[in-house]
Order: C-alpha cells, then structure tokens, then sequence
C-alpha cells in the first residue's frame, strides 16, 4: 500500500497541515480495496467515515427509480463522504467504483480528534464542499461555464 503520510499530504483537504500534524493523520487512515462495480457508499446508510482514492475512478450517483445521475466523478487523489463526516446524517448519494479502487478511511471519530488539533482542517473542508456544490448546481442546470468556480 501507499505511504498514507506522502499520500494525504497532497490532498487537497490536507495541505494546510504541518508535518508533525500529517504523521499524528496519517497513522488513523486504514486500506481498504473495492472492485468494479462495488458500491462504497449507499444512500441514506449510516457512517461518518471519509475515503481517499489511491488508485481508481467512482461516480457520485443519485438514482430514483426512472433515473440515475451522476453527480461527480472522482479519480485518485480526491476524497468523498465529507458531508456524512461533518453532519453525522446518513449518507446522501451513492458512491460507485467504476472501476478496481484502492482507497484509505478515515473514521469520524479519528478526524474529530485530529481536528481539534488543528482546527484549519475545518476550513479546508468546508471550502472544498462549497466547491462541490457550486460544481453541482451548474451541472444540474446543464451550464458548462467555469467562470462560476472558486479556485
């Protein structure tokens, strides 16, 4: 498996944190590995865990029963299940692997704690979920236009 320190460190929702602070991070993440096809996360299911993709590529789906909808797609080196860890609320959409996945989790419990040592963390977040959400929205309305996206 990946180093976790050499790897969390480039995500973006990390990149603010000191080094002593990734080691102390890197030692709450676990592997975990997932086929094509296997479902990560399940709408309206119950976990408070964030995942990192090493290697792979999942699609963010909400499906209804005429439709499925991709509302993102994520490759190695992005994160998912922010939302879930920052609410506690069940999961709102579901994460597909669309193809083999490699991925490290992190528990809410284990963020919480890193997060009140270094509460910067917090920020990273919820600027990377009003970016998710502005991403969202223009897809949802079918504009294409990049001018509406913070960088």
């Amino acid at each position: 498996m990946v180093d976790n320190i050499e790897y969390i460190k480039n995500v973006s929702l990390f990149k603010s944190l000191q080094e002593d602070d990734l080691k102390l991070l890197s030692t709450r993440f676990t592997a975990e590995e997932f086929k094509e096809g296997e479902k990560v996360l399940r709408e309206l299911e119950k976990s408070t865990a964030l995942y990192i993709l090493v290697e792979g590529e999942v699609n963010v789906v909400l499906e209804t029963e005429e439709i499925e909808f991709v509302i993102d797609e994520l490759r190695a080196g992005q994160f998912f299940g922010e939302m879930a860890l920052l609410d506690g609320k069940p999961r709102s959409a579901d994460v597909v692997c669309m193809s083999d996945c490699r991925m490290l989790k992190l528990s809410g419990k284990d963020y919480y704690e890193i997060l009140e040592l270094n509460p910067s963390i917090l920020r990273s977040l919820v600027l990377e979920l009003c970016d998710r959400l502005r991403k969202a929205n223009v897809k949802i309305k079918g504009d294409n236009s990049s001018q509406l996206f913070i960088d």
